[in-house]
């Protein structure tokens, strides 16, 4: 919803973290908006395979709270 999430090599470790947990919380709104082959996509259904990155690093953190 509001805080969209670039779905590739960089957000590896959350989807881990995600798939590791499901049981333990639920994540809601959590889509992704990039790349196009994954937009709208749930982040709990984003195959590992498909985070991919380009060569060009970006500046982007990401700031996630688990409870």
């Amino acid at each position: 919803m509001g805080n969209p999430l670039i779905c590739d090599c960089q957000l590896r470790w959350l989807i881990e973290k995600v798939h590791a947990s499901q049981s333990n919380f639920t994540v809601w709104y959590a889509k992704c908006s990039e790349p196009a082959h994954l937009q709208g996509r749930n982040l709990v259904n984003v195959p590992q395979a498909d985070l991919t990155c380009s060569k060009q690093a970006n500046g982007m953190f990401i700031v996630v709270t688990l409870k």
